[in-house]
């Protein structure tokens, strides 16, 4: 079964770990079971950290990264989409695992040790 998600802009800025980890208490609160990250930065948040607080409220983490107008991958114009598989490529080279279409990425699931 699909769950209904929200994007972590809706309760906070998300430049900090504190600001994401209050957007994921914000939205199990109001029962939603999936949070939306914006790519920024990975480098900046313990993301195993992340993924135990997503996992504590039964949360569900998507990342996603949007890429400018001079970027975008539907483009008719290949050297915008050229330009927009670069940012894509840049960001696999950052830790992630980007997909194809969507520039998303996952957060590590962590095994429940119950």
């Amino acid at each position: 079964m699909r769950r209904l998600g929200i994007h972590s802009f809706v309760w906070t800025g998300g430049g900090t770990q504190a600001m994401l980890e209050e957007a994921m208490e914000n939205s199990a609160a109001c029962g939603y079971r999936l949070i939306e990250f914006a790519y920024l930065q990975p480098e900046k948040f313990d993301i195993y950290r992340l993924a135990k607080k997503a996992q504590s409220l039964d949360l569900e983490i998507a990342v996603t990264m949007g890429l400018p107008l001079g970027a975008d991958v539907s483009s008719e114009d290949g050297a915008v989409v050229k330009a927009g598989d670069y940012s894509r490529m840049q960001s696999r080279r950052c830790g992630t695992s980007a997909a194809p279409s969507s520039g998303a990425f996952s957060i590590p699931r962590i095994r429940n040790t119950r």
